[in-house]
């Protein structure tokens, strides 16, 4: 447990934050001294990314982690489990543990084929959803919004960006001088207009497309 700690560039300490445990629960666990119950083995499995025989020690092989399934109607579907964090906890080009891992909230399982795309290098990720900016596109005030840093963002599309510090869900629009657009989907929000210049800033960063919210819906483009 305590390579697969290392590896995945965490302290025990900030594993303890998101298993809501002390520091020593982790520590003890790391020093062979206790185990952890089963649900939390598989907590451990899905935040380190190790299949839960290599945690225990029956395996060498940290990559033997399969994935969930579920049944669907009369099919089963793989899942992984996908952390829901508050607003302010993205950094880097997506979701990043490090930076991040006082923010989870809790862990949810989600389908594969319904992430809009490939889901790693970068996990995707839930945010809740404040305000009705986006609520033309069915992107409603308190839902959970899908975020994945993996798909190309293309014009049109709704993005979770950030902005002299800010972030938000806004439709994407770039033109060929280099310019950026950041529509909203109610005509009481304004259009938030960025000159290329600022666009190639560290002020601005796409940190992902909005590719669903919980309801299942699959947001429109941004005219």
């Amino acid at each position: 447990m305590k390579a697969a700690i290392e590896k995945k560039g965490m302290t025990q300490g900030e594993l303890a934050e998101i298993l809501s445990c002390s520091v020593n629960t982790v520590w003890r666990w790391c020093a062979g001294k206790n185990d952890p119950d089963d649900k939390t083995k598989e907590k451990l499995s899905e935040i380190l990314d190790v299949s839960i025989s290599y945690l225990i020690g029956e395996s060498g092989d940290p990559d033997t982690k399969p994935k969930m399934e579920s049944n669907v109607g009369n099919s089963i579907q793989a899942q992984i489990m996908l952390p829901i964090i508050d607003h302010d906890a993205c950094a880097g080009k997506g979701f990043d543990y490090a930076d991040a891992v006082a923010d989870v909230k809790e862990w949810f399982p989600w389908p594969v084929d319904y992430m809009g795309g490939p889901y790693t290098p970068e996990r995707p990720y839930f945010i809740p959803v404040k305000g009705d900016s986006m609520i033309g596109i069915g992107i409603e005030d308190g839902c959970l919004a899908l975020i994945n840093p993996n798909v190309e963002v293309l014009n049109g599309n709704p993005a979770y960006v950030e902005w002299q510090g800010g972030r938000r869900i806004r439709g994407f629009m770039q033109y060929p001088d280099g310019r950026v657009e950041l529509r909203p989907a109610n005509p009481n929000y304004q259009t938030v207009h960025i000159d290329a210049e600022d666009a190639l800033s560290d002020s601005f960063r796409i940190l992902g497309k909005v590719v669903r919210w919980m309801n299942m819906g699959v947001p429109d483009d941004v005219m």
